[in-house]
């Protein structure tokens, strides 16, 4: 799940270039589409990485990971997460988050390189 979410930011970056470079704009429908496929994916993981550590997921949770994704997540790990283990998955968190800027920004970079 995690390399797939990596995957849709290559192409966010990459189309966000293109547009930069061609001075226009995304079309919605577009963004709307990778903003979903995000939400799923991260929603997806949510579930299995629940189902491993043998999660009782509330109704509420489940809505919040989908609509408040970067809010909701470090709040799970936070529950999840045995009482030394807190952190780590916190900074775990915030590491992915990096991989994930620089890996969109590199998919910026492509998208202009090839335009």
């Amino acid at each position: 799940m995690l390399i797939a979410l990596l995957c849709v930011a290559v192409l966010v970056g990459a189309t966000n270039g293109l547009a930069a470079y061609r001075h226009a704009a995304q079309p919605l429908l577009w963004t709307h589409g990778l903003d979903l496929v995000s939400s799923f994916l991260c929603f997806v993981w949510y579930c299995r990485d629940g189902d491993a550590r043998s999660f009782s997921r509330s109704r509420w949770l489940n809505i919040g990971m989908i609509l408040f994704t970067m809010l909701a997540v470090p709040y799970y790990l936070w529950r999840s997460r045995p009482q030394g283990q807190r952190r780590a998955a916190l900074l775990r968190y915030v590491g992915f988050g990096v991989v994930l800027g620089l890996v969109t920004a590199t998919g910026f970079v492509l998208g202009v390189k090839f335009a």
